[in-house]
């Protein structure tokens, strides 16, 4: 498990890849061997990435993810004021032709700022999922370069993936991994809504 700093390709393209994740960890670790994608992240975003050390294990660990076993668990901060605070709503809207849904909670609202700290869970993994639906239902994530108008940040895409869970290849157990809170956004304050 690995952290993926904004800014970084999670896996090379065909122009080279050492500036990327996997080349990093490789060279982290000292391998001698090249390490294996198991999911991605944007290159804006940051967050947890699962990179695999074999072909069986990045098999087993893909299984997973493609049949929806795997908890992913984003924060990210949005323009403007989401409704119904701390309620767990749903965005369902198809991307590409396919099914996509996307589960959020809205967190603390910052009006100095007009954005909002939200909670996200998905359960498809579609192409830019999360930016595209919030950018469809009108609050695009702050910073994103690709989505949303007048949502510029000077931090970047403020988008983490938090967490992860998924069963151990190796000895089959549930394992539940946490961003570190120095890694995390710090949320707004609370804001009364009254």
């Amino acid at each position: 498990l690995w952290f993926k700093p904004a800014g970084m390709l999670t896996q090379g393209t065909h122009f080279g890849d050492h500036c990327s994740l996997l080349r990093t960890a490789q060279t982290a670790l000292a391998s001698r061997q090249a390490l294996l994608p198991v999911h991605r992240l944007d290159r804006e975003a940051r967050g947890l990435v699962v990179v695999a050390h074999d072909r069986p294990t990045a098999a087993k660990l893909a299984a997973q993810f493609a049949s929806r076993q795997v908890e992913k668990a984003y924060r990210a901060v949005v323009m403007g004021r989401l409704a119904a605070a701390h309620a767990k709503q749903t965005i369902d809207l198809p991307l590409d032709g396919r099914l996509a849904v996307t589960h959020y909670r809205p967190g603390a609202y910052d009006p100095a700022r007009d954005r909002t700290t939200v909670d996200v869970w998905i359960v498809t993994g579609r192409r830019h999922q999360i930016r595209r639906h919030f950018d469809r239902i009108g609050h695009p994530l702050a910073g994103d370069p690709r989505y949303g108008t007048g949502n510029r940040d000077d931090n970047g895409l403020q988008l983490w993936a938090t967490r992860l869970a998924f069963n151990c290849p190796a000895d089959g157990r549930r394992r539940t991994y946490v961003l570190p809170p120095d890694r995390m956004p710090a949320a707004p304050p609370a804001v009364s809504t009254t």
